[in-house]
């Protein structure tokens, strides 16, 4: 374990002598040569460097493959929840929000704090107009769904790397010929289930892009969309999109 754990050299070290992330691997390894009936980890990988980290997250998984016992894990990461368990609760103010399969609640989280929880970036309230219609005033947009919208659905999530950029441009450039009638009502099927946005600012990092951007007329509400670092130079020929598409089967409803 001293080596699994890379701790070899540390044996005759004081716990004070020893850095935070190496006191946490000791704890690690101490539970592991122990094997007990029941596990407890509360946030074990918080002290360590991304490295580090990632190579005890993998060893534990690996460790825990043929462990007999019951593991819990207290994690506000949600990268560890989802590689490391097969269960998921989630709780708020001390209250349970929601219980089930880690995968399926990823897929699906229902609750607006589940979906929070669970990495959603975009979360908005929005207003039922019927059942298959959904106003989001924020976004200045509304959605037409197939599926029913239940009475009970009070925001809607979208995951910052579901968006579909569409250029005005592309879409319009065939309709030239068009009447105005039927231009302005090809710009309206245009903006169906699409935000019109403007950036706000931009963050990048090694592998990905981080657009902050807000709606047409709505510069309170932030809209977060990532793109990966294979999409680039797209953007920098083709320009930034006139609005991002919120396709149906990415979109999160979501129940207060």
């Amino acid at each position: 374990m001293l080596k699994k754990f890379r701790l070899e050299g540390l044996e005759d070290h004081l716990p004070g002598e020893l850095s935070g992330g190496q006191q946490q691997r000791t704890a690690l390894a101490r539970i592991m040569v122990y094997e007990p009936d029941v596990i407890l980890l509360d946030e074990p990988f918080s002290a360590l460097d991304m490295y580090l980290k990632d190579y005890l997250q993998q060893e534990l998984q690996e460790m825990l493959v043929d462990y007999k016992g019951t593991v819990i894990l207290v994690s506000h990461n949600r990268d560890e929840i989802y590689q490391l368990c097969d269960e998921l609760l989630i709780m708020d103010q001390g209250k349970d929000v929601c219980y089930g399969k880690v995968k399926e609640i990823f897929a699906a989280p229902e609750w607006k704090e589940a979906a929070r929880l669970t990495g959603c970036k975009n979360i908005v309230p929005v207003r039922r107009i019927d059942g298959h219609t959904l106003e989001i005033p924020s976004w200045g947009t509304y959605l037409e769904l197939n599926q029913e919208i239940a009475n009970d659905i009070r925001y809607v999530g979208f995951r910052a790397h579901d968006f579909i950029p569409v250029w005005a441009e592309e879409k319009m450039k065939s309709r030239h010929e068009d009447s105005p009638e039927e231009k302005k009502s090809a710009w309206n099927e245009l903006e169906r289930n699409r935000i019109r946005v403007k950036v706000k600012s931009i963050a990048e990092l090694p592998f990905e892009k981080k657009y902050f951007l807000y709606a047409q007329g709505d510069e309170d509400e932030e809209i977060c969309w990532f793109v990966q670092r294979d999409m680039w130079e797209v953007y920098e020929e083709k320009g930034l999109p006139d609005f991002l598409e919120i396709p149906e089967e990415k979109l999160l409803l979501l129940r207060e």
